[in-house]
């Protein structure tokens, strides 16, 4: 029961950062759209849509902006944002480290529900997979262990929980740190 509840407050937290950083995407996107719409008719022209995909560094195809551009001459807000979604022009995946002075490390507080026996994926105990292949638990864990060495240290973690609130962010650490060494594991080792 404890290893469900766990496997589900895992995921939980992971349907938040996506739904959080898919939010923020789109508020971006709108933002950028807005910038250039200066007579705010709900359109751009093509150039200016070159312009924003320039300035993002996203490539952009004449056969794009060909396909969106409507009669008239301009691109409106549902077919530039579609196209911004598609390219990625804001992409919140790579996380760009903040030039701070270094904080003191916070690393969670061991608590008396976490086991001592082995090593399992994230918060889960056991193989989470219902079949062959890695789950989609697994492979965002793996998408988060940058350095692949089968731990996610509270840094590697807190790099992809953004969304969240730091409070968040370290009951969920806490809860998948089911050893007490201070990461998580991976149940591989």
């Amino acid at each position: 029961l404890l290893q469900e509840k766990r496997k589900l407050v895992w995921k939980m937290a992971f349907r938040v950062i996506r739904q959080r950083k898919e939010a923020r995407r789109n508020a971006k996107i709108n933002e950028i759209f807005e910038e250039r719409d200066l007579g705010n008719i709900d359109k751009i022209t093509p150039d200016q849509l070159e312009d924003i995909f320039r300035i993002y560094e996203v490539d952009l195809d004449e056969e794009d902006v060909q396909s969106i551009t409507d009669s008239s001459g301009f691109i409106n807000k549902e077919d530039f944002f579609r196209l911004a979604k598609d390219k990625k022009l804001v992409d919140f995946d790579e996380r760009k480290e903040k030039d701070e002075s270094p904080k003191k490390e916070w690393v969670p507080a061991e608590t008396s529900s976490q086991s001592k026996s082995g090593r399992h994926l994230c918060c889960c105990r056991g193989s989470v997979s219902p079949g062959p292949g890695p789950d989609r638990v697994e492979l965002a864990f793996r998408r988060m262990d940058k350095n692949k060495d089968g731990f996610l240290t509270w840094e590697e973690f807190n790099k992809n929980t953004g969304h969240l609130s730091p409070e968040q962010a370290k009951r969920i650490f806490r809860s998948c740190d089911l050893d007490g060494d201070h990461r998580i594991t991976d149940g591989v080792q």
